[in-house]
């Protein structure tokens, strides 16, 4: 897989997650494209000993709160499906892990 494409999905996946994984009843879990952070991690063929290795490995990373955790499964598959009708030649996994955490920032 090619940095290209892994950068373009860096830059899609936000758009697509944000509205997946907001929750509109509780306002510490609203979601902008702007409060998501995506990992894309290139596979590396020569590393890895799956009999069919990755082409790549999108991770997602968002607080946890139970009306999240209800339907992780259901969008880690359609965020799936939606890169796999963009990509359908190539390999990927994704996981969303939700955690307990505390965020804050400056600006």
């Amino acid at each position: 897989m090619s940095n290209v494409i892994a950068g373009e999905i860096a830059q899609i996946l936000p758009s697509m997650v944000a509205p997946l994984l907001h929750i509109q009843e509780v306002e510490d879990a609203h979601l902008t494209t702007a409060d998501i952070e995506v990992f894309v991690d290139e596979g590396n063929r020569g590393l890895d000993i799956m009999t069919f290795p990755l082409d790549f490995a999108v991770r997602i990373e968002a607080m946890s709160f139970p009306e999240r955790a209800s339907k992780v499964q259901r969008v880690s598959e359609r965020i799936k499906a939606e890169l796999q009708a963009r990509y359908p030649s190539l390999r990927f996994n994704v996981w969303i892990v939700l955690m307990a955490a505390g965020y804050s920032e400056t600006g």
